[in-house]
């Protein structure tokens, strides 16, 4: 069975997505670019449809706001020229309308702004923009640990009416204006060159950035970002610069197209510098083609650049400014492969990258996507009443019979993009749908690298319904937004029984049997890895570009979500936190998590366990649904938004994990002997349903093999728990939890109101330190039922 498509005319949009720019005078030209793209027979192909509103700053921009016949979906603002040459007669009226347009309209414009106007202010001069950097390499080395150094060149400002020496750099220095969009540079050998150099007319204002020069092999690495996607092109920097002779500066100043200014204009005691131009500089041996940055692949660019150092420069950044259309610089040392960012701009020229208009339209698509769904959710949000017309619209069988609005009952379930509707118990017995789960994708929640991300929940919906492991899918919510089809959301049939945390605190549970179905279930689960249907339409088209080479599902998040994990609480106030501070230091300490890794696969020792399936990925209390208490037939596995391809073993130290916090937190009310005695029963299930334990396998066999699986169960519990200490702190960062003075309360509040996701990283972590220091207690030497006993706490 399958669902079927619904396009509800309660969501999307018709019309073309309405983009305003407010660009300076030098930027025109990108607004110019855009609108000539969409124009040409490639950009009439593009998907979705875009009306570019460029707003002139050059006139009033107020009185063009509010002749608009409604807001823009999206805005995009350039004006860091203007803000970096602020003196200028221009530019200064450019940023005088800028604010009194904000003045105004700040509340609607900057809501739908993709680009911080504070952003473009701390990157308009060398040195806010180089401290900015400072604290991004930062973070960066930080989580790379094992990656070469990251840093900024050492570098000082320079004002030449109160000239600081002693904080300068070595010589030899590169010489740059204050201002970003000074293209006159200079490469100084000693300091009367640069006292002379920056007391030249050609330099209108006081302030420099002094860098000290690295020699790197004439290469600068640009590298562009839009959204997810990552390009680096090469181009011809400065070369590597020997003793500054005369003879070397005037060759070095002919081969830059530059100016030598020789020793004696400068004083008998320097050497002379050379003058160059940083435009001129990167283009005189033409443009290079960028290429697409995967981390992890070979790069078609050259073996010097280390992609895993540029991915996390990328997520700093975007993470400190929430900006997802940004350049940054990058030089590499040779001899050390030491690396050196050295500018970032926001909204580059994207020179050398193919199809860049097709990259920025999916992002003003998805941004206008986004803000129009949140509206019409919210709107559908506004009564009851409108859930209950949505469903009665949805469902055939309740539109076929015209169910009223006033038999139906809804609960709002999570972030009020969840619903469960139902009929009330008393009305319309002549209606077999009774009850339905509406769920809508959550555009705002931390995003997988799979394909399609969008439709991968649908797609796994339909196909866990189609083979019985999930439930059945009645409808798929769909809508047009400015030309683009898009998935929604989706209408279920809502599972009915217990959760296995409800099941485990009533009397009546049979909770061997529960547990023995739950492991038949996730072996079903796991099994979907060899079943071709599947594995084509799930596994090939959303995970194909990973598969089969890639790491599983659990490396692959634990690496995303760790980098994440690492850059957002670095700038909270948890180190500050009274309450908090211990842990946050605590954490640190296995910010490298490639030893605990190392140390957890060299314990484990069931082929069984490490075994590549699909997982669910999220087995907890629950998220498993018990058709019954006292004579339980099946458990169904429900919330599958993170399943994919990974170890069968994460599955189950997972459940571990859910089991332990529950304890701890006294919601279940079960020892830790009995906590085993359930696993059994799981794993044998488990066991029996893949076939491992036929019936020619003998007890003494049968016990290693569920001995030796549960024991892998337990060793791996250290990376489910750090593994979800990250998720966490993510998640506590999407909420808004680590922004500002942090919250010292610790208690745990509820999903999808004030749930407290700090705490939940706490209790985490402490499970996590319990069986890691478990672990490591244990002689490598140790096997068997001495294994299985240390890791659980007993004597080994």
């Amino acid at each position: 069975m399958s669902s079927d498509r619904c396009f509800s005319a309660d969501f999307g949009r018709t019309r073309n997505l309405h983009l305003c720019t407010v660009f300076s005078v030098p930027d025109r030209k990108r607004s110019v670019k855009l609108q000539a793209y969409r124009d040409s027979q490639e950009g009439t192909k593009l998907e979705g449809k875009v009306d570019i509103l460029a707003f002139d700053v050059e006139k009033d921009l107020s009185q063009q706001w509010e002749a608009l016949p409604a807001c823009p979906d999206v805005c995009v603002s350039l004006l860091h020229k203007a803000l970096a040459a602020a003196e200028d007669p221009v530019h200064e009226a450019t940023m005088r309308r800028y604010h009194e347009f904000m003045d105004k309209h700040a509340a609607e414009y900057q809501e739908r702004n993709i680009i911080p106007f504070a952003c473009e202010l701390e990157l308009s001069n060398r040195n806010s923009m180089t401290t900015f950097l400072e604290r991004i390499t930062a973070v960066t080395t930080l989580i790379n640990v094992r990656a070469p150094a990251c840093s900024t060149a050492p570098w000082c400002t320079f004002n030449r009416k109160s000239p600081d020496t002693a904080r300068l750099p070595p010589f030899p220095v590169v010489v740059k204006p204050n201002i970003v969009s000074g293209r006159r540079m200079a490469l100084v050998f000693d300091l009367p060159g640069l006292l002379h150099l920056t007391s030249s007319a050609a330099y209108p204002n006081d302030e420099f950035s002094i860098e000290q020069y690295v020699p790197h092999g004439g290469v600068v690495y640009k590298v562009y970002v839009v959204a997810q996607r990552i390009f680096v092109g090469k181009r011809p920097s400065l070369p590597d610069v020997g003793a500054p002779s005369p003879e070397n500066l005037a060759a070095l100043a002919t081969e830059l197209k530059g100016e030598h200014v020789p020793a004696g204009e400068v004083g008998s005691s320097g050497h002379g510098y050379v003058v160059f131009y940083s435009d001129v500089i990167t283009n005189r041996e033409g443009v290079v083609g960028c290429q697409r940055l995967q981390e992890g692949k070979t790069s078609a660019i050259d073996d010097v650049l280390d992609s895993s150092i540029v991915t996390v420069l990328k997520l700093a950044i975007e993470h400190e400014w929430d900006v997802e259309l940004f350049g940054f610089d990058v030089l590499v040392r040779k001899d050390t492969r030491q690396h050196y960012i050295i500018d970032c701009n926001v909204f580059p020229g994207y020179k050398g990258v193919d199809d860049c208009m097709v990259h920025l339209n999916k992002l003003f698509i998805r941004h206008g996507i986004r803000r129009g769904l949140k509206e019409d959710i919210s709107r559908l949000n506004s009564s009851d009443d409108n859930v209950k017309n949505f469903c009665v619209q949805s469902l055939k069988e309740w539109s076929d019979k015209d169910v009223c609005l006033a038999d139906i009952a809804v609960t709002r379930m999570v972030d009020s993009r969840i619903f469960k509707v139902k009929l009330l118990k008393d009305k319309r017995p002549d209606v077999t749908l009774r009850r339905a789960l509406v769920a809508f994708y959550n555009w705002e929640k931390p995003k997988r690298t799979i394909h399609d991300e969008v439709n991968f929940i649908g797609n796994v919906s339909k196909r866990l319904s189609d083979v019985g492991l999930g439930p059945f899918q009645y409808n798929d919510i769909n809508a047009s937004y400015y030309g683009c089809e898009r998935y929604l959301g989706r209408i279920e049939e809502w599972v009915t029984g217990y959760t296995l945390l409800k099941a485990l605190k009533k009397t009546e549970s049979n909770c061997d049997v529960m547990f023995s179905c739950l492991g038949r279930s996730l072996a079903k689960f796991h099994s979907l890895m060899h079943n071709e249907s599947f594995k084509k339409s799930i596994i090939d088209y959303h995970f194909g570009s990973i598969m089969p080479d890639g790491p599983p599902l659990c490396y692959t998040l634990l690496e995303i979500w760790r980098r994440c994990a690492v850059i957002s609480t670095e700038k909270s106030g948890l180190s500050r936190s009274t309450q908090w501070s211990g842990f946050y230091k605590e954490f640190l300490q296995y910010v490298d998590i490639e030893s605990v890794k190392k140390t957890v696969h060299a314990a484990l020792q069931s082929k069984q366990s490490t075994r590549f399936v699909y997982s669910h990925f999220d087995v907890n209390l629950s998220n498993a649904i018990v058709d019954n208490l006292a004579n339980p037939t099946k458990v169904t596995l429900i919330d599958v938004e993170w399943c994919g391809p990974s170890l069968a073993v994460y599955d189950f130290a997972k459940l571990i994990s859910s089991l332990e916090l529950q304890i701890s937190r006294g919601e279940v009310d079960l020892n830790m002997e009995q906590v085993d005695v359930f696993l059994r029963r799981v794993i044998v299930a488990y066991l029996e349903t893949t076939g491992v334990l036929s019936e020619g396998v003998n007890e003494e066999q049968r016990e290693k093999e569920v001995s030796d699986f549960l024991c892998d169960c337990y060793t791996f519990v250290p990376i489910a728990c750090m593994l979800n200490v990250y998720s966490n702190f993510v998640h506590a960062n999407f909420d808004g939890q680590l922004s500002g003075t942090v919250s010292e309360g610790t208690e745990l509040g509820k999903r999808g109101t004030n749930f407290n996701w700090i705490r939940h990283a706490f209790d985490h972590f402490a499970c996590f330190k319990k069986y890691y220091s478990r672990l490591q207690a244990l002689s490598p030497d140790l096997s068997g039922s001495r294994m299985l006993n240390g890791i659980k706490g007993g004597s080994s």
